[in-house]
């Protein structure tokens, strides 16, 4: 005899039962990274010797679950997540030259001023360095400062005084 096909209703109840094991497999096995990540660091202090090449991902591993039990905690509240940076994502203080100081370097040598773009590309070339998207945006608004520069035509700027 052919198996019984199930109704939908029957499929969609096997379905959330799989989704609620899938989600405790899975936090399951965060915590146990979690552990994992600490055993490695606890033989790295006892041993003195770098941790197995794992210990990178259980690491990461580890914060993700501290982040995931966070927001759970915080839906739980009722509340909702903040926009608030959190030690993982802070990002580092660059110890370079700001990107005023290499718009002045720059604009100082050019005698007749410089369009945005090509001022853009004169600091990236004189060595700042940059991960943004919209280079073009920020050095536009950096070269909008009156106490600084000056507007002589239409996107071109020139350094004051």
């Amino acid at each position: 005899m052919p198996p019984r096909a199930k109704s939908i209703s029957q499929l969609r109840k096997e379905l959330a039962t799989k989704k609620k094991q899938l989600k405790k497999a899975r936090t399951r096995r965060a915590k146990l990274t979690a552990q994992l990540a600490a055993v490695d660091h606890e033989i790295t202090k006892l041993t003195g010797k770098a941790a197995p090449a794992r210990r990178k991902k259980a690491r990461k591993a580890a914060k993700k679950a501290k982040r995931v039990k966070k927001v759970r905690k915080a839906r739980k509240a009722g509340r909702k997540k903040s926009a608030k940076r959190t030690k993982a994502t802070r990002r580092k203080r660059t110890t370079r030259k700001p990107l005023l100081t290499h718009l002045k370097l720059v604009l100082g040598r050019a005698k007749g001023g410089l369009r945005v773009k090509d001022a853009a590309a004169a600091v990236v070339k004189s060595g700042y360095t940059t991960k943004s998207k919209d280079f073009y945006s920020i050095v536009a608004t950096t070269l909008r400062d009156k106490d600084n520069f000056r507007r002589v035509g239409r996107g071109i700027y020139k350094l004051k005084g």
